[in-house]
């Protein structure tokens, strides 16, 4: 509305971007916005987010991973391409994941030396400071 108003008052564009600083093109849509539907034009808030295509599968991609959790977003996204023949790299792969409600698990590994036995008698028996 400011960008209007400096318009109205006859500064020259290059004077308006600069003191409400909106760049020349979005400046230029204003004007065209309010020379074909008015104030009005400019009011309305015509914002609409992409939908992901992945978004038709969701069912199918939900069910699948809630019964067969993946190792490896890796295999994840090989998964999902497999399922729905949509190709994503890892990332959106793990970004529809975590949007399914799946979120990663870090786990950790046993040591090849690991004795489980004298694991156990330790937990039974119990540390022992001395």
């Amino acid at each position: 509305m400011e960008a209007l108003w400096l318009k109205s008052q006859g500064l020259p564009h290059k004077q308006i971007t600069c003191l409400t600083g909106i760049f020349p093109n979005t400046f230029r849509v204003y004007l065209r916005q309010y020379q074909t539907g008015g104030l009005s034009a400019l009011k309305q808030l015509n914002y609409r987010p992409q939908e992901s295509e992945l978004l038709v599968h969701r069912t199918t991609i939900e069910d699948y991973f809630r019964t067969n959790l993946p190792a490896t977003i890796k295999e994840a996204a090989a998964k999902i391409y497999e399922l729905t023949g949509i190709q994503r790299s890892e990332s959106r792969a793990c970004a529809l994941l975590k949007r399914i409600g799946i979120e990663r698990r870090k786990v950790g590994h046993i040591p090849v030396k690991a004795d489980v036995e004298v694991q156990e008698a330790f937990k039974q028996k119990g540390y022992n400071r001395a």
